[in-house]
């Protein structure tokens, strides 16, 4: 299995390569420009981007475009699925870094969200990965709240990917497909997790549904500023 992983994760990223300099990708400056600034502007805290599994694969495409600023400050969260796995040794290439979130056995999971919760860098984290989509779960809001961090959404937005007949959301970037990054308003997570959780859910659905980037370095300010 470890070996079909590989495999399948050698023949991703060289397909991301191939076609991303044929996708279009939109708003990746202002998305650098915002991240930096909220970085700069509380250097102390940590973050987490969190974003829609969707994005998953635009987002590894993104970084397949060189700079890749949004990745290489982060840890992003993988499960131990096959897709996970494959998701893992694709961001080993492309030279980000990844933690693992084991969901078969609970002391293992209660021991891998201790991890994520006492970890003193920024991680990156696709937040309906196991369903219901484009709902951000109660657990999320409990981990981002214990982590006392600030929670930055991405917004990801395709149009014209291939889509597969997957349980799950799956956006294939191919040739003329266009792919809009968006950093939205950040979220001090110190509310308590039923605020915490709509907070969240509004601030993500906002920027995943913004038509051209909505943030920039001038207007995004660090939370609770």
């Amino acid at each position: 299995m470890a070996a079909f992983r590989r495999a399948a994760g050698w023949a991703l990223e060289r397909y991301l390569r191939w076609v991303a300099p044929v996708v279009r990708l939109e708003g990746v400056e202002p998305a650098e420009a915002a991240w930096q600034k909220l970085r700069q502007d509380s250097p102390n805290r940590h973050f987490i981007l969190y974003y829609w599994i969707e994005g998953a694969l635009p987002l590894m495409l993104y970084g397949c475009r060189g700079g890749g600023l949004l990745g290489r400050d982060l840890a992003f969260v993988c499960d131990e699925t096959l897709s996970g796995g494959i998701a893992a040794d694709v961001l080993r290439r492309l030279g980000w870094e990844h933690m693992l979130l084991r969901h078969r056995r609970p002391g293992t999971l209660a021991r891998d969200v201790g991890k994520l919760v006492r970890a003193t860098g920024s991680i990156g984290i696709a937040v309906d990965g196991r369903g219901p989509y484009r709902e951000v779960g109660s657990s999320f809001a409990r981990l981002a709240r214990q982590s006392e961090a600030i929670a930055v959404p991405l917004g990801i937005r395709v149009r014209g990917s291939l889509s597969l007949p997957l349980p799950g959301p799956v956006a294939i970037p191919r040739k003329g497909t266009q792919v809009d990054l968006a950093l939205g308003q950040p979220v001090d997570c110190s509310l308590e997790v039923a605020d915490l959780l709509e907070r969240l859910q509004s601030a993500l659905d906002s920027a995943s549904s913004a038509q051209r980037p909505r943030g920039d370095a001038a207007r995004v300010v660090a939370a609770g500023d």
